[in-house]
């Protein structure tokens, strides 16, 4: 499995929606997440990676979209 795959399916699994319309669907927006979500959200990225995001990355990054976290856990696979 990928990893837009994994964030996708992290994110429904943390959201009320059955399917995501959009890569650019907002985390907090359109999908309901708090911030306590979009934390829990990176724990169920970085276990179904067997990684952890790089901290750095996470301090510059602006956690918006799904997309965003996408770009996130690509850019800290890529460091390891």
């Amino acid at each position: 499995m990928g990893i837009e795959a994994i964030v996708v399916e992290a994110v429904l699994s943390l959201s009320l929606l059955d399917q995501l319309e959009s890569l650019d669907a907002r985390l907090k927006e359109d999908l309901g997440l708090d911030s306590l979500s979009v934390v829990e959200l990176l724990v169920l990225v970085e276990e179904k990676l067997n990684s952890e995001i790089d901290m750095g990355l996470l301090m510059t990054e602006q956690l918006q979209t799904v997309n965003d976290v996408i770009g996130l856990a690509q850019k800290s696979f890529e460091v390891q």
